[in-house]
């Protein structure tokens, strides 16, 4: 995805997939810790929390939220998780949906952990993502979960993306690298912990 000064770069989940994919693996890693057997889990949508996906096959039952198709996709072969597919109007270019009432579906799940990924994050503009559709469950997850984790490569630290959907203090725990220095200005602002 090439950069721009004052271009807003187009989305392409498939060459996301790609990108950083062993700063993801190394996310995912550290996200599992959190995760409890039993658990409901919000999981969003992109290519950042893909690497999670194979390793729930690890717990006994668990329950997955998502409106990705990508997420659901990659869950729904394992026979110890429960799906929960939130559809509406179908977004190729993120492979999620997106609807009116998803925000209230999502308010009426009982979600322990709501795992969230962003495109960008800065101090001043908070957290952001590509799509303007993703605002409402991202930010419904955000609201209804006991525990809010946003999970992000060291990439992603001074972007801002068209579409805010949450401050850094919003969440729990940030889980990022701690090979690069991006994310480095970060430590010890707002309330959220962050996890390298």
């Amino acid at each position: 995805m090439a950069n721009y000064p004052g271009v807003t770069p187009i989305y392409d989940l498939n060459e996301q997939q790609a990108s950083h994919y062993q700063a993801k693996h190394r996310l995912c890693q550290r996200a599992l810790a959190y995760i409890q057997e039993g658990d409901t889990l919000f999981i969003d949508c992109g290519s950042t929390l893909m690497p999670l996906l194979s390793q729930l096959s690890h717990f006994h039952e668990l329950t997955v939220v998502t409106y990705a198709l990508n997420v659901a996709n990659a869950v729904a072969a394992l026979p110890n998780v429960r799906l929960v597919l939130l559809g509406g109007l179908f977004y190729p270019a993120s492979q999620s949906f997106g609807s009116d009432n998803m925000a209230a579906a999502i308010e009426r799940l009982g979600i322990n952990k709501a795992l969230i990924s962003a495109a960008g994050v800065d101090l001043e503009r908070g957290v952001s993502c590509f799509h303007f559709h993703e605002v409402a469950p991202k930010q419904a997850a955000i609201a209804t979960a006991m525990q809010r984790l946003l999970v992000v490569d060291a990439s992603k630290f001074g972007v801002v993306r068209p579409a805010y959907f949450a401050a850094l203090d919003d969440f729990d725990v940030v889980v990022t690298d701690e090979e690069e220095t991006h994310s480095s200005q970060y430590l010890g602002c707002g309330n959220a912990p962050l996890l390298s």
